[in-house]
């Protein structure tokens, strides 16, 4: 235990007190995370709608998401990632409180749409800010510090989300979702007086000299095999859940308990682990391991095996994939990023999961719609192998010159 807690503490040397104000801000913004995790039971149970129509409802959230990465990469270049954060925060918390007086089909689609887009602004925004106050030691860490923050915020929102709703309705979940927006921007207000920023050196002043991401191939290649796999982790926000109280018979408290679990399991482990991670291997051997673990944890829903026994291994293997997965491809961008155009390849970076967040519901429910959930798990399965293949094959592209640390 002594052991565990000396690795624990030495995971966060060098965090500058500056990324802890950016985790303390996300965490009181996504213990509102409340919406999307019962967006699709909220859609067919609450309102009626049919799972293409659910699906379609949580792709116009997706929609909105990466047009909030576009944006909120350009509005991060031109006034800086603080008033990019402010713009977010505020302009969200108003748009989730109106989404409890909607259900019109269309009506309610544009609202997710515009409610995704300001709210995903601050992504890039934030991804940009931590370049600023981290260096090549600890910015992998200080990424998985904005998740650990993310993930508490994700196991106790939806937990507190469910029991919400099995008492008093869907209706209460849009007003906290939307309060914690608030609070986070008074937060960030009151804290930023604490936040200097540092001297830059080498800033291309001319952005026009700065490469475009969209030109550096080989990152865009990386971007569509980690898009790849996250079509299949997505699957946690939308089919998952379906399946837990279609096929395994759990209520939405239950769906909140697992979320919690998950979030739990990552706020406790991931630092340390990408601590010991980041030290002994390249990037790329990591993410491989990751989009394994991905893989394997939809497959397991295949087999006829008890409730309990699948829902443990799903959580075990979906937490423990991300956590050896997504800190790792943020790092891969920001090394590929100068400091003349860090907010265009974290834009490009939150567009990709963006994207991700479109097709993956509404491929999901086609899929399932059509041919059942055993079908929808394979194929989600055979996404992750696609993305296995292209690290593997990658690796040698971005660092042709490096052996990989065994």
């Amino acid at each position: 235990m002594n052991k565990f807690i000396k690795t624990y503490v030495d995971a966060f040397d060098g965090i500058t007190k500056d990324i802890w104000v950016f985790a303390s801000m996300m965490l009181i913004n996504r213990l509102g995370t409340l919406i999307l995790p019962f967006l699709t039971l909220y859609t067919t149970q609450e309102l009626g709608w049919s799972k293409i129509d659910a699906g379609t409802a949580t792709m116009s959230f997706g929609a909105g998401s990466l047009a909030g990465a576009i944006l909120g990469g350009y509005l991060t270049d031109k006034i800086g990632y603080y008033r990019t954060m402010m713009i977010s925060l505020f302009t969200a918390a108003g748009f989730f409180y109106s989404l409890q007086f909607v259900s019109e089909f269309y009506m309610f689609c544009g609202l997710l749409f515009i409610s995704s887009m300001m709210a995903d602004l601050i992504r890039p925004a934030l991804m940009t800010g931590i370049t600023y106050f981290t260096d090549k030691k600890t910015q992998t860490r200080a990424v998985s510090l904005m998740r650990m923050a993310f993930n508490l915020g994700l196991s106790i929102g939806p937990a507190f989300a469910g029991v919400l709703i099995e008492q008093y309705g869907y209706n209460l979940i849009f007003t906290v979702d939307a309060l914690t927006c608030l609070c986070a921007g008074v937060f960030l207000i009151l804290c930023v007086k604490n936040v200097q920023k540092p001297k830059v050196k080498d800033v291309i002043k001319d952005i026009s000299l700065a490469k475009s991401p969209y030109k550096d191939l080989k990152f865009m290649v990386f971007m569509f095999f980690s898009f790849c796999m996250l079509i299949s982790f997505f699957q946690i926000l939308f089919t998952v859940p379906l399946f837990m109280t279609e096929e395994l018979g759990y209520t939405e408290k239950h769906v909140g308990y697992f979320f919690g679990v998950n979030g739990i399991l990552i706020f406790l482990t991931e630092m340390p682990l990408v601590h010991y991670l980041e030290k002994r291997y390249d990037n790329f051997k990591v993410m491989k391991v990751g989009a394994w673990m991905l893989g394997f944890a939809v497959l397991v829903f295949i087999f006829p095996l008890p409730a309990l026994f699948l829902i443990g291994f799903y959580t075990i293997f979906v937490s423990y994939g991300e956590m050896v997965n997504f800190p790792f491809i943020a790092s891969t961008s920001m090394d590929r990023a100068n400091e003349g155009n860090i907010g265009q390849y974290m834009s490009v970076n939150t567009i990709m999961f963006s994207t991700a967040l479109i097709v993956a519901p509404i491929l999901g429910t086609v899929i399932l719609d059509s041919f059942g959930y055993k079908v929808l798990f394979i194929v989600m399965f055979l996404f992750c192998v696609v993305s296995v293949l292209g690290l593997r094959y990658l690796k040698d592209e971005f660092y042709p010159t490096e052996t990989t640390i065994k």
